[in-house]
């Protein structure tokens, strides 16, 4: 494209050239055939992008608006983080969770520990000063032997 098409071309399809420029303009593509056949493209497409154009309708909204859209914006942005926490569906899940840890910490500590076993099982342990059995097993080479006093020491009543 040439310096002539480029500085006027945005004036032609905007239909804002004068009548010494449009007479310019219309000398030279009577001359430039090739010009002219790029000027009808650009044109053609000009008029399909102004179809696309939304109508020039101003629309402003009904009255006041964009003032309640700015107040509303600052109203969001005045509500504090914590308060996703306070509304009442998040309250009550939040609550029903709490409660259903309690019940499975609750049951597991009275499921797995009861006070009153290990506290006898310390006085035991403290009145009776038994020591363990303490048992000899000697291990060799020999499996079965070995399976045979391992399998008695298992069996044989602690004293």
């Amino acid at each position: 494209m040439d310096q002539f098409l480029k500085d006027n071309l945005e004036a032609y399809l905007s239909g804002e050239l004068d009548e010494r420029r449009k007479a310019e303009w219309d000398a030279y593509l009577a001359a430039h055939p090739a010009a002219a056949q790029q000027v009808a493209l650009y044109e053609e497409t000009a008029s399909m992008l102004r179809e696309l154009r939304p109508p020039e309708d101003d629309w402003s909204g009904a009255p006041g608006f964009y003032d309640r859209l700015a107040e509303r914006i600052e109203e969001q942005q005045r509500i504090p983080f914590w308060s996703v926490f306070l509304q009442p569906p998040f309250g009550r899940r939040l609550a029903f969770a709490s409660l259903m840890w309690l019940a499975l910490l609750g049951s597991y500590f009275v499921t797995f520990t009861d006070p009153a076993d290990s506290q006898s099982r310390v006085a035991q342990a403290i009145l009776v000063e038994r020591p363990s059995p303490v048992y000899e097993v000697r291990l060799g080479t020999d499996l079965d032997e070995n399976r045979s006093s391992m399998l008695a020491t298992l069996i044989s009543p602690g004293e």
